[in-house]
């Protein structure tokens, strides 16, 4: 991932500014949470783990340390929430 950001703050013009967005932690997330969970527990020994992908890069420390190691001199990371209304259950389980 380190690559990733250098070769961004490389290509970027002087004074450019990079805004990206992440998703929360599963903690974060309780649809989310709870079909991880229900995957975990269905394919037991080795349930898959790409699942977790999308809620794997949330850190803050992380998100400021690749940041600043790729060259950024002013890096802002903020938490922002958008609530989401919940589904009901059978639009969770369709669209997961």
């Amino acid at each position: 991932m380190k690559q990733v950001f250098g070769e961004i703050h490389r290509v970027l013009k002087p004074g450019g500014e990079w805004l990206f967005s992440v998703w929360g932690s599963l903690a974060e997330n309780p649809v989310a949470r709870i079909v991880n969970d229900l995957m975990t527990n269905l394919f037991q020994p080795n349930p898959p783990l790409f699942y977790q992908t999308p809620f794997g890069f949330h850190d803050p420390a992380a998100l400021r340390a690749l940041a600043e190691d790729a060259g950024f001199t002013s890096v802002a990371v903020r938490a922002v929430a958008r609530p989401v209304p919940p589904p009901t259950p059978m639009e969770a389980a369709t669209g997961w």
